[in-house]
């Protein structure tokens, strides 16, 4: 799994992803330091809600954009002809980066939320203390560590299935952008629990990415998403079979 890690590493989208990141942070950081220089609980509140805006954001860029496109690079370079022909190997290879994958997530993750805690402690107004936030802030980080590593199972098992980085994006993106679309419809104010909107804006570990809980209907959730990273798991290994793969 070392050597998965090392290719992810060795990518240099994926550090110009991060610190393009880091660097949007740092200047909504400023403009909040500016705008609310005098009303720091303002400040405060901006700087605890990172997650539920530019960090959920950031970390789906990076999951779908590098972390999931190592699934369809074989068939890309038509190094896929070369796995057909090696008799082991290639289930250890599946499993090694499908464990460097999660490594990855939690190590962005861990950059993008202690990022953001040094960037607004340094852009804060005298008088804001960061600590009285801390804890909230821990607490949504783990949230998104969790929905983090979902979203990228899932989008990865995907991404395997079609064999195609492109349409993997589209497939998993589109269902997660759309819960964002969700809050500023006037529809958000009047969703009903299995409602088809419901469900898509729940549905896609997008909330959980934002750093919260899903607080309606919680025991459907919990076997939902155990239900849809197995069920796409389960898909991933027929086809890997059915191509001769795995």
């Amino acid at each position: 799994m070392t050597s998965e890690i090392k290719r992810y590493a060795a990518k240099a989208l994926y550090w110009m992803i991060l610190a393009t990141a880091l660097v949007a942070r740092g200047f909504l950081a400023y403009f909040d330091f500016k705008e609310f220089k005098y009303e720091p609980d303002v400040y405060l509140d901006l700087a605890a809600d990172y997650w539920n805006k530019a960090g959920s954001l950031s970390l789906a860029i990076l999951i779908l954009i590098v972390l999931i496109h190592q699934f369809s690079i074989d068939k890309e370079t038509g190094a896929d002809t070369v796995i057909h022909t090696a008799r082991y190997g290639r289930r250890r290879l599946y499993l090694e980066r499908l464990g460097a994958g999660v490594v990855m997530t939690v190590f962005s993750v861990a950059i993008l939320g202690l990022g953001n805690y040094v960037i607004s402690y340094f852009m804060s107004p005298v008088g804001v203390h960061m600590r009285n936030v801390l804890a909230p802030y821990i607490e949504s980080t783990l949230i998104t560590l969790v929905g983090g590593v979902g979203f990228f199972l899932a989008a990865s098992f995907v991404c395997d299935v079609v064999a195609n980085h492109p349409a993997a994006i589209c497939i998993c993106g589109f269902p997660y952008v759309f819960s964002y679309l969700v809050y500023s419809m006037e529809v958000n104010k009047n969703l009903k629990p299995f409602d088809l909107v419901w469900f898509l804006k729940y549905g896609t570990f997008t909330e959980l990415v934002r750093g919260r809980w899903i607080t309606t209907v919680p025991v459907f959730w919990c076997i939902w998403y155990p239900m849809l990273i197995i069920g796409l798991f389960a898909l991933s290994i027929y086809k890997r079979k059915e191509r001769k793969q795995l």
